[in-house]
């Protein structure tokens, strides 16, 4: 199944999927094919991030909208929610921003963080409904070079890499996932894990394992980071992105490669069973943008194929009207080059692809320098899958992966670089 051309020949942002919290910033109504958003159409975009409901976007012009559910106050206003995108005023040049499901993190160009939002799932997790300088984070990377920040649509915690090779975590830890032998436990169920790769390709992986996401077949949390028996270690890994219970790793050569929880067909293998062990799902592919969002996936090739799979129950995967709930097979239609769509974002139950400033052939070729986007080709594939989450060095990716309540939270960073003291990680 397919369409010959998915979109027309104008637009720079286009969604899909659930929209009952406005987080789209036009009516609330659910698309089941993807809809020209116009409110960005004169601007240029750099980067797009989603909560689980709210959605954030930063322009070339250091602007930054917002729209969606704000219990949290991640939107930083004094009201529950908005029906519109709106500009929120700030007075710092910001160099990145990364969400996870309840809060906003904003990195300046003066290596400066701010926060605004909280959990209110979380005890004594405190609700700040305007940017605070976080003093703790600032302190502690004060002389430092960020490489990376990042985190998740329904995540908990975030993480750090400096550009000395130190990682940082905070938030929740109560599967193991920080890697650093402990935990904080909590009163529920929680689907959490970390997948690290580095620099000579070696992937490690901590935390809940219930669905088998980190690729160890006996099922258990670990609470220290360690290697998967898998085929592909040592082989050059492009990119690794994480749904809340899966896995997805994409290799060089092509070869795409998937573990965990597969009962909406997240995997793309055709079947609904999860999967214990990684194996190759797909072969031969040109992958340029790689997303996983809750329960679904999407890649975007070099040929301008974007293929999608998993859960379509608020019509996130945009196949039209339809009762399907799930599509356990790659659905592949065509996207016009000249739109050059290669960034993509999301929430639960929706999906956002947008034209990215800079980013004329997808995530893989995204290079990140001094607070601009730089547009390098290398060698057919040799390139940083920097999706502009971050400096990514040589050819490798992080992502992390987490959800449901918990009681315990760290809110200073944690240094858990001892895991890696002979590797880079990239």
């Amino acid at each position: 199944m397919g369409q010959k051309q998915l979109l027309g020949s104008c637009g720079n942002m286009f969604v899909a999927g659930l929209n009952s919290e406005y987080q789209y910033g036009i009516s609330n109504k659910t698309f089941q094919e993807l809809v020209h958003l116009k409110v960005f159409e004169n601007k240029n975009i750099i980067k797009i991030v989603c909560g689980e409901n709210f959605t954030f976007v930063l322009t070339d012009k250091n602007e930054l909208f917002g729209t969606g559910c704000n219990f949290s106050g991640v939107l930083s206003i004094n009201q529950t929610s908005t029906t519109s995108f709106f500009h929120i005023p700030i007075i710092f040049k910001i160099l990145d921003i990364c969400c996870n499901r309840s809060i906003l993190i904003i990195l300046t160009k003066e290596n400066k963080f701010y926060w605004s939002g909280g959990d209110i799932s979380i005890v004594n997790s405190p609700l700040n409904k305007q940017f605070t300088s976080i003093l703790d984070w600032n302190l502690e990377f004060k002389n430092c070079k960020i490489k990376f920040l990042e985190s998740c649509c329904v995540g908990l915690f975030f993480i750090i890499v400096t550009s000395a090779n130190r990682i940082y975590f905070s938030g929740v830890n109560c599967s193991g996932q920080f890697g650093n032998g402990q935990e904080k436990h909590s009163t529920s169920i929680n689907i959490i894990s970390s997948v690290i790769v580095t620099d000579c390709n070696q992937l490690f992986t901590a935390g809940n394992n219930y669905y088998f996401q980190l690729g160890h077949s006996n099922g258990e949390k670990q609470n220290v980071f360690l290697k998967p028996n898998v085929e592909f270690q040592g082989k050059s890994i492009k990119l690794v992105k994480c749904g809340p219970y899966y896995t997805i790793v994409y290799l060089e050569n092509g070869d795409l490669y998937a573990c965990g929880q597969n009962d909406l067909g997240q995997l793309g293998n055709g079947k609904r069973q999860m999967k214990m062990l990684f194996h190759k799902v797909l072969t031969n592919k040109s992958i340029v943008s790689l997303h996983c969002g809750f329960q679904t996936t999407l890649f975007i090739t070099r040929e301008n194929n974007i293929y999608r799979f998993g859960s379509n129950k608020y019509g996130e995967l945009f196949i039209g009207k339809t009762s399907e709930p799930f599509y356990t097979q790659p659905m592949k239609s065509n996207i016009q080059r000249k739109l050059h769509l290669y960034g993509i974002s999301g929430g639960k139950g929706y999906t956002i692809l947008y034209q990215q400033k800079n980013n004329f052939n997808g995530e893989i070729y995204l290079r990140y320098k001094n607070g601009r986007m730089k547009n390098k080709s290398y060698l057919m594939y040799r390139s940083i899958p920097d999706h502009y989450y971050f400096i990514y060095n040589l050819f490798k990716d992080i992502i992390l992966s987490n959800e449901i309540v918990t009681e315990d939270y760290n809110h200073y960073f944690i240094d858990c670089t001892f895991t890696f003291n002979s590797h880079a990680i990239v």
